[in-house]
C-alpha cells in the first residue's frame, strides 16, 4: 500500500467516525493544501489535517494550520491516528 493510499484510508476512517457522530463530512481530495477534511454540524465547523501516527507530522504542519485564514468560529485541528484501534489525538491549532 502506498503512502497516498494509507493517507486516504486514514481520512476515510476519520470521516466515517465523524459521520456516525452526526457530522456532515467532506474530503478535500487532491488539494495538496493543509486541510484534508471538513466536518460540520449545527454547532460547529471543523477543518482537519489527518495524519497516520505520531511520527507522521512535524511542527511545520501545526504552524501551517495556525496560519489558515478562517472565521473565528471555525475550529482547526491536526488529527493523528494512534494505536492499533481507530483512536485519535486532536491537536487544536
Amino acid at each position: 500500500m502506498t503512502n497516498y493510499q494509507i493517507g486516504v484510508r486514514c481520512e476515510r476512517l476519520w470521516m466515517a467516525q465523524m459521520s456516525r457522530k452526526g457530522y456532515t463530512v467532506e474530503r478535500s481530495a487532491g488539494s495538496h493544501g493543509p486541510v484534508d477534511c471538513f466536518a460540520w454540524n449545527k454547532d460547529e465547523v471543523i477543518f482537519a489535517q489527518i495524519k497516520n501516527g505520531r511520527n507522521a507530522y512535524h511542527n511545520k504542519d501545526i504552524v501551517k494550520l495556525h496560519e489558515i485564514e478562517r472565521p473565528k468560529w471555525v475550529k482547526v485541528y491536526l488529527v493523528v491516528r494512534v494505536g492499533g484501534k481507530v483512536e485519535w489525538d486532536w491537536i487544536e491549532c
